[in-house]
């Protein structure tokens, strides 16, 4: 659990010792046939055994055998966690509380790290794990430590600390504002909300805490959507409307074809270039358009900003913008709003932006979110050319890269992968294998009784929204992820006795 946060050779080795010990420890014949009967098992190790068969249909075996030793906790965890002893459950506990330290320290870690280092993408904040990776524990973590807490007396010392764990782990998911986490947190924290105000023992002060926490959910999406709909509200007039020509004589110019704007103002309206530059070379150094006039990409920053703020384009527009306006925009800013708002504006903002962006027919090279969407689209087309038996274990790589020089619709440094598990194991096995993986995932609520507690649902929960916008599998830590909590949470629990989903 501690590798997770800090080290890919300690979950190497984590792996490796539990295997080992799963053959050394005595009993193994009994530990066998109990594996041949553990159906849940089975299907992800038939899942792990797909991978090794599907190299018979690759090309490229360097990158087929990377895979394999990537996804090796999916053959170790099933066996070893699925099949291995049964810890006590005061055991089981200081796993957790190891869990819960490990998660507390990453945080603190990260924001010293963050701060120290001056980083201003939170998303470089993680020293040691992707940021996402880090988020989808830190979730966990949250939850882990209000269902300890549940198990003390309200408002006693270690109820306490647990509650004052669960909050620090909440605040810093905001801080390191990993959308991706956020996303999954929303339906886990719904459920877990409902679980309280459902339950007969749950204590009031936990009913009102779980109801906080959606409560800030919701006024955060609200927030978002006031973003939305606010960008989407035009405050410009009409251009055949708009008055010709500036103050100092110089004819407007209106792309009025092009949509794009900035808080509602058209970011091509109103536009001067003589005067623009003139009375822009006044206020800065840095130059506009090169000699021969082509524009420099400076120019669509200040029509960005300048938009923002409703200011025409012109030498009044110059006027009007603050010696920290210039400096705003030598540095890149595009919205002066970015510099009055949070992190939680900028983030939902660059995203609207993109995103209408992309509407537009502009390349998604540079958004995440519409760089998703291409992924997505070329991960489609890749299943369509191979929809029986999908590229093979080897060849998704491979598969991409052709597709995007096919397709030619990113830049060759954001051509990566499909970023949604569903998809890559779609397009990499074929609809059989992506409903082998299925069975493995969905199994265990049908199969195993502990699948309907609160905890091992909340991991459920968590991981499986992942990996609609992420290739959780494709990584170390978070195949890791997945399969250690996966098995552990079925077979040794949480430590504490859990309301049943079914009672």
């Amino acid at each position: 659990m501690i590798g997770l946060f800090f080290s890919l050779p300690v979950i190497s080795i984590s792996v490796i010792a539990l295997s080992v010990l799963w053959i050394i420890e005595p009993g193994i014949v009994d530990r066998a046939k109990a594996l041949l009967k553990n159906k849940v098992s089975l299907a992800i190790l038939a899942f792990y055994l797909l991978h090794v068969i599907g190299i018979l249909w690759s090309t490229d075996f360097d990158y087929a055998m990377k895979d394999l030793r990537i996804k090796l906790p999916l053959l170790a965890m099933p066996i070893a966690l699925g099949t291995g002893c049964k810890l006590r459950q005061n055991e089981v506990k200081w796993v957790w509380w190891f869990f819960l330290a490990a998660a507390v320290t990453a945080a603190a870690i990260s924001v010293v790290y963050g701060i120290a280092n001056e980083l201003t993408d939170k998303r470089d904040w993680s020293p040691f794990i992707s940021h996402i990776r880090l988020s989808l524990l830190t979730i966990l973590a949250f939850f882990v430590a209000l269902i300890h807490a549940k198990s003390f007396r309200t408002h006693s010392i270690q109820w306490l600390a647990l509650i004052v764990t669960a909050l620090i782990l909440l605040g810093f998911l905001f801080v390191l504002n990993a959308f991706s986490g956020i996303v999954a947190l929303v339906p886990a924290a719904l459920y877990w909300t409902y679980l309280q105000f459902r339950s007969t023992s749950a204590s009031k002060t936990m009913k009102l805490l779980s109801l906080g926490v959606v409560s800030v959910l919701i006024v955060l999406i609200s927030y978002a959507v006031y973003i939305a709909k606010d960008f989407y509200t035009v405050k410009d007039v009409e251009w055949q409307q708009a008055d010709q020509f500036s103050e100092q004589g110089e004819r407007y110019h209106f792309e009025w074809g092009n949509p794009i704007k900035e808080n509602g103002y058209f970011v091509k309206y109103y536009l001067t270039q003589d005067e623009l530059a003139r009375n822009w070379a006044k206020r800065s150094s840095q130059q506009l358009f090169t000699q021969d006039r082509e524009a420099l990409p400076l120019l669509e920053t200040v029509h960005r900003y300048m938009s923002s703020k409703g200011l025409r384009k012109d030498s009044v527009g110059v006027s009007k913008l603050s010696d920290s306006d210039v400096a705003a925009i030598e540095s890149g800013v595009t919205n002066y709003l970015f510099l009055e708002k949070g992190p939680f504006f900028k983030r939902v903002y660059a995203t609207i932006w993109e995103v209408d962006h992309y509407s537009m027919g502009h390349g998604a090279d540079g958004g995440s979110l519409t760089q998703r969407f291409v992924y997505w689209k070329t991960a489609w087309q890749i299943i369509k050319d191979n929809p029986i038996i999908g590229v093979g274990t080897g060849d998704v790589q491979l598969a991409f890269d052709e597709k995007y020089d096919e397709l030619g619709n990113l830049e060759q440094s954001f051509r990566l992968r499909a970023h949604n598990q569903y998809l890559t194991i779609w397009l990499t096995f074929g609809f059989g294998g992506l409903l082998l993986f299925l069975v493995g995932f969905v199994g265990p609520f049908w199969f195993n009784e502990k699948s309907r507690t609160t905890a091992y649902i909340l991991f459920w929960l968590i991981s499986g929204i992942s990996m609609l916008n992420e290739d959780t599998l494709e990584t170390q830590v978070g195949v890791t992820f997945f399969a250690f909590f996966f098995f552990f949470l079925l077979h040794q629990g949480i430590g504490v006795n859990q309301e049943s989903k079914a009672s």
